[in-house]
Order: C-alpha cells, then structure tokens, then sequence
C-alpha cells in the first residue's frame, strides 16, 4: 500500500454535523476560526459525494486537531536532562557534557503572550504589580511566597520571574537560584524596599537580569521588562539546533526520546529518506490537489501538542534547495510565522525542539551546518 494511501486511511473525515459542533466549540485563533467557518459554508452548499468535499472536510479536521497554543512539559531542571542522558548505555561522556550544555545554553523563545511569575509576600505590593503587568498584555501568575513561587516554577516556565527580596522563609535570592537552575534562560528581576549595595551586588552576581527599588515607578518596571523580552527576541538568531553524530539510528533516537521523556514532551521523528519534494515539509495547496499538510504540521497534529520534540533523521540527505528550506525551519526567528500550503496560515514552530541526526556530518552544505550544534555519539 502506498504512503499516500496509508495516510488517506488513517485520517477519517467527520460528517458535517460533528464538524460543525466541533469547530463552534473549538477555542481556535481568529485567523483559524475564519477560515474554518469560511470552509463549513462552502460545505453546506456542496454534495457530500464530491472530492472537493472531502477535502474540504479534511482541511477543517486539520484546523482543529492543531494545537494552537496546548503545550506539555516545558524545559527542567539540567540535572534532570543529565540523568536521564546516564541512564542510558553507550553514550560518551563527552558526548552527554556537550548535549547538557548545549540545552542549557538554549533559551526557549518568548511566548506569543509572554508569561510573568510575580512573586512578593506583601499582597498590595503584589496585586498591583501584576495589574500593571496586565494591563500591559502579559500573562500574570502570582505567588504570594518563596515556597508557592517554587511550586509554580516546578510546574512550568515562565519568560521572566519578578520577585520580591525579603519574604519569610523562602527569600527573593533562593527564588533566584532555583530559577536560573532549572530555566537558566528565564530572566529574574529582583525587587526590594530594601536596598543596599551588597543585595544589589549579591543578586547580580547570581544572574539577577535588573535589581528595582521599592516603591516601584510604573515607566521604570515597564522599561526593564520590556528590556528583558527584547534581549530574548535579538538573541534568537544566534541558537542552533542539536545534531546527533553517528552511524547508529537506535543509539540516536534512544537520545532523542529520553531528552523527550526529560523534558516531558511529545516525541516526533522526520526522515529525510522519505522526502522527496519540498512540498513534503511545506505541504501542498489544498486547491491545487493538496489532500495533507506537510510532515512538520502532520506531526504536529498526531503529537496533540504545540511543543513536541521532532528529530529530523538523516539531514545529510538534504539538497541545496532542501537546505535553505530546512535553515528556514530551524531559524528561531523565522519559523515562529512557518506557512504549510495546505493549512494557508502561519503557525508557530517557535517552542518545538528539533532535533537532527546525520551519519557523515561531511556531506551537510556549509551553510545548513552553521545552523547546527554537531555532537557525535
């Protein structure tokens, strides 16, 4: 049976009636739900025996079976990434060192909606702070303590962690140190009625991004956030994607799944043994014929989650003209507006962890090269 069959029969298209209920109760984008209710109008006007029919159904499956904006897992704690790395037999001790380091040093783009921890003891200090931070369209948590802050911070990452200095038990500096341990890409703005040269200095020295003074002047913390948001954004274009060296594919996806596991993540491979057109990664014009997305926005779709892992299996089969694709794909600034043919709208691959693979790194063009961080293993 061919590729395109199997994927024809495992992808089952609803009747109209569950579409349509299932696109009004669908928490889809704007841009997502107008184009699916444009595609439903054009459904209740066509016989249900048509080609264009199906595909049209079929492209409306796929609108709401993205997920847009649901996530699983997040970046933990390097101790936990390391572990899972020496549970496994075979691999090189440089070559763990190089991948732990490697995802420390990879700071996760900012979300569409930047998530903020406020963290202060001190309850009017601490709503009007995050009213302030909603005003300006952030997402806000609160903690009202050091031990809540860590519960929260154990659960998810947040973009930046603004906390207080002084609070019973758990202080600002201990919130600090877990932050930059277990996010070391998370900026900490620490902020205190209570300054002295040697808190200011005590912060900074541990990764402290801006040390503000109580009361705080409102252009003043929104300058500094603004600041820390920016400082993510330039600093995008700089990462590079993990590249497992090495002729062993089990050895290699062995590493991928537990950094997976690790990370609490869904976990997606891509071969490029399989690809045999561009189309195949952007997906091909629904009304051109196109009856699927592309293999990126497939898995995607199967991972139900917008932040899966996907390994990208031998990228040293890539062409000239699949190598700017791929630069493209993996380039942080570029992908978080990543348009496949078929869905017709831009979709953020900016918190998807790729993954590449390769047996002869040789063969690699230089200019995809400088995209990826190579570590044989």
């Amino acid at each position: 049976m061919t590729e395109i069959n199997d994927r024809e029969n495992s992808h089952q298209i609803p009747p109209y009636d569950r579409l349509h209920d299932a696109v009004t109760s669908a928490k889809l984008p704007p841009p997502a739900l107008q184009m699916a209710l444009k595609a439903l109008d054009f459904l209740s006007q066509s016989s249900s025996e048509s080609p264009e029919y199906r595909k049209t159904a079929s492209y409306i499956d796929y609108l709401i079976k993205l997920p847009w904006s649901r996530t699983t897992g997040d970046f933990s704690d390097m101790t936990k990434i390391e572990n899972s790395l020496n549970d496994l037999p075979d691999i090189a001790p440089d070559a763990r060192t190089a991948i732990v380091k490697h995802l420390s040093l990879q700071s996760p783009k900012i979300t569409p909606c930047p998530r903020i921890l406020v963290v202060d003891d001190e309850e009017v200090a601490l709503k009007n702070i995050a009213r302030l931070l909603r005003k300006e369209g952030y997402e806000v948590v609160t903690s009202p303590s050091g031990e809540d802050a860590i519960v929260e911070l154990e659960s998810s990452r947040f973009d930046i962690v603004l906390t207080d200095l002084r609070m019973a038990n758990i202080d600002g500096i201990y919130v600090l140190e877990k932050t930059k341990k277990m996010y070391p890409e998370t900026d900490v703005i620490v902020i205190t009625g209570y300054a002295t040269t040697e808190t200011a200095v005590e912060a900074m020295r541990k990764g402290a991004f801006h040390y503000l003074v109580k009361p705080l002047q409102i252009n003043e913390l929104r300058a500094i956030v603004s600041e820390a948001l920016d400082s993510k954004r330039s600093g995008s274009a700089g990462r590079t994607i993990l590249c497992l060296s090495g002729s062993s594919s089990e050895k290699k996806a062995m590493i991928g799944k537990a950094l997976s596991t690790a990370l609490g993540r869904e976990f997606r491979e891509i071969s490029f043994n399989d690809i045999k057109k561009e189309t195949d990664i952007t997906g091909e014009n629904r009304l051109s014929g196109g009856q699927f997305p592309g293999r990126i926005i497939e898995n995607i779709c199967q991972s139900g989650t917008s932040n899966p892992v996907i390994m990208i299996n031998d990228l040293d089969k890539v062409d000239g003209s699949f190598g700017t694709l791929m630069r493209d794909v993996f380039n942080s600034d570029k992908n978080r507006h990543f348009v496949d043919n078929f869905i017709e709208l831009p979709y953020d691959l900016s918190n998807v962890i790729f993954i590449a693979t390769a047996n002869n790194t040789g063969d690699i063009s230089s200019s995809l090269k400088n995209s990826l961080k190579i570590v044989d293993c």
